[in-house]
Parts: C-alpha cells; sequence; structure tokens
C-alpha cells in the first residue's frame, strides 16, 4: 500500500466532494484500525495518520509475558528484548506493524469501512450547510417517489419530504422543481437527513421573506401566522417602521408580491391582516374579511364575544368554520359569533 498515493487521494477526494480534511482522515484512521482488527480481533490498536508528512502507522501494544497464550495481545519476552533489551515481564510494549502486512481480508475492510466513513463525511458536510438555513427556502426536484415520502434533489445532495410535510391534495410531478421550507436537519453520525416541508407556517414565512425586503430587514414583522395548508392562511403583520403601511408591504404594488407568494400555493388563500395591541381590534381584524359590529372581551380567560350582522355571519365563519378557527389561531383567543339583532 503507498501511503502517500493514498494520502494524496485523500486530498483529492476532499477538494472534489467539498469535504473538512479532518474528517476524512479521521475516516481513515477509523478504517485501518477496524481492518486489523478484522483478522486480529482482541488487539488492542491505534493508528497514526500524519496528512502533512504523508505517513501513516500502525501501532500495536502488547504485554510481555513468558508464555504467550494470545498473540494479539501478548508477546513473549524473548522477542520483545528484539525492541526493548532490558524490558521486563508485565510491560506494555508498542509494536509498529508494516502496512504492507495488511491481508487481503484486511485490505478490503479497509477499503469498505473508508468508503462507508467517506459517504457520512460528505452527507455531514450537506447536512453542515442546511443547518445554517433551517427556516429558509431550498427548490429541488423531485427525485422519486415512495408511499411515505418524496425524494427531493437539491443543490446539494439529497432531502426527504415526508407525507406529513405535504399540501394536502397537492400533487407533485417527477422531475418538476419546487420550492420547500428546509424544516430540519438530522446530524448525527450515519444518520444525516434534510427535512423539507410545505405544509409547515413557516413556509409561507419564508415565502413572503423572499418577496419582501422590508421583512428581512425587520422594519415589518410577521407576528403571528395560523394556517390550514392547501385551504386558507392569515398572517398578522405589524409595522416596526411609522412610514410604512405593514399590509400594504406585504401585499406590495398591485398586488404583486403576494400574488408571487400565492403562485407558489394556487389552491391556498392567504389573508394578510394588521396586528394590533388591543385584543378586541386584533379580533375584529383577523375576521376579516367579516366586517364585525362589536367585540366583547370576557373577564375570564381568553375568550371574546364577536357580533355581527345576519349578511356577515357566514363570512365570519367561513366555509366548514375555517375563517373563525384561524382568526382564532393567530390571536390566541377563543371566539363566539353572534348575530346582531
Amino acid at each position: 500500500m503507498n501511503t502517500q498515493s493514498l494520502l494524496e487521494a485523500v486530498n483529492q477526494i476532499c477538494l472534489n466532494r467539498g469535504i473538512d480534511p479532518k474528517d476524512v482522515f479521521d475516516a481513515l484512521r477509523e478504517a485501518l484500525q477496524e481492518a486489523y482488527k478484522q483478522e486480529h480481533p482482541k488487539a488492542d490498536v491505534h493508528v497514526d495518520v500524519n496528512d502533512k508528512a504523508g505517513e501513516i502507522h500502525i501501532y500495536v501494544r502488547k504485554t510481555v509475558v513468558e508464555t504467550v497464550k494470545n498473540p494479539d495481545t501478548e508477546i513473549s519476552k524473548q522477542n520483545a528484548q528484539n525492541y526493548v533489551k532490558d524490558i521486563k515481564t508485565g510491560a506494555v510494549l508498542e509494536i509498529e506493524i508494516p502496512i504492507g502486512s495488511l491481508g487481503r481480508i484486511a485490505a478490503n475492510a479497509t477499503k469498505r469501512v473508508l468508503n462507508k466513513i467517506l459517504r457520512d463525511a460528505e452527507l455531514k458536510a450537506i447536512a453542515d450547510y442546511y443547518t445554517q438555513h433551517i427556516d429558509e427556502i431550498t427548490s429541488g426536484k423531485i427525485l422519486f417517489v415512495r408511499p411515505d415520502k418524496i425524494i427531493v434533489e437539491l443543490e446539494k445532495g439529497n432531502a426527504e419530504f415526508p407525507e406529513q410535510e405535504q399540501i394536502p391534495d397537492e400533487f407533485y410531478d417527477l422531475g418538476k422543481r419546487y420550492k420547500f421550507l428546509v424544516k430540519e436537519v438530522l446530524n448525527e453520525k450515519y444518520n444525516r437527513k434534510i427535512i423539507l416541508s410545505r405544509r409547515d407556517p413557516k413556509f409561507i414565512i419564508a415565502l413572503f421573506k423572499l418577496e419582501v425586503p422590508e421583512l428581512r430587514k425587520g422594519q415589518v414583522d410577521i407576528v403571528a401566522i395560523a394556517r390550514e395548508a392547501g385551504i386558507r392562511t392569515k398572517v398578522a403583520v405589524k409595522s416596526l417602521d411609522t412610514s410604512l403601511d405593514p399590509i400594504g408591504t406585504l401585499v406590495g404594488p398591485k398586488g404583486m408580491r403576494i400574488s408571487s407568494v400565492m403562485q407558489e400555493l394556487p389552491n391556498e388563500s392567504i389573508d394578510v391582516i394588521k396586528w394590533d395591541a388591543s385584543p378586541s381590534t386584533f379580533i375584529a381584524n383577523a375576521l376579516s374579511p367579516a366586517k364585525v359590529s362589536n367585540v366583547k372581551i370576557q373577564d375570564k380567560g381568553k375568550k371574546a364575544i364577536v357580533e355581527v350582522s345576519e349578511d356577515q355571519y357566514e363570512i365570519a365563519l367561513g366555509k366548514n368554520g375555517i375563517n373563525v378557527k384561524l382568526a382564532e389561531e393567530v390571536t390566541g383567543y377563543t371566539i363566539d359569533i353572534k348575530k346582531t339583532k
């Protein structure tokens, strides 16, 4: 085994795959240790990889004994004296093993283990990258569909798009590109996954951030959001800059900004409502597009009685009660809607 060429190959892999060289040399060290143990299971072995010097050394620790019972862990005093002349029984001797002495089984094991760890190092680099982009938008191509999840090809590696993170009744075409929220990154050794979502309410927030620079700069803020994915979303906004209308900022000139968001969600309506420090005003805003006559906040608990005219009653409830349900979620109040006489 040519150690110099092996180390050069490792460095090239690092360069090509964007992997931290330390991870790869740790992998090489682990692979060689495991390879030696394939033929010497009880051996106390450690490997020193010096990538700068282009050297690899394998050392085995053995106890000096009079009579050897286990050659993997023991060495006779007579043989030990070839290394240290005045060595005594019971001493621990560290012996360097020539790399060329690794057998075929060990060499194959080295290759197999190294490939496994290199793959994990590559996945770690990808996971580290997407960890920096959690709650942000990424785009990817539908690679293939499984019963419980869809595999998506991203710019860097592949990701999982689980069934529970998909929008109900939304169909995903193979080979087509979609936008996704980077929801979660699992980054444990040999268990690294990027989890995507289009169902999470944060997906809506992230889409708006793409279109609204004032949101990215902190001039306006999304205070609360409630979503029934694929049906309707309510976004409560406030302005941190008195010169800006928060609703107009998110909607954009001629509705261009909100239109860009809704193009990604063609079957979902989005209500942008103004947050207010007054619970009664906020609740009235949250029931938009219904026009509210009066809001009474009850003294005990977060409950409100809302009065609307008869022609606004069905609008306030929404189809299947979705409007009032989302209004409750976005405000944090239980809302009882009454018709005015």
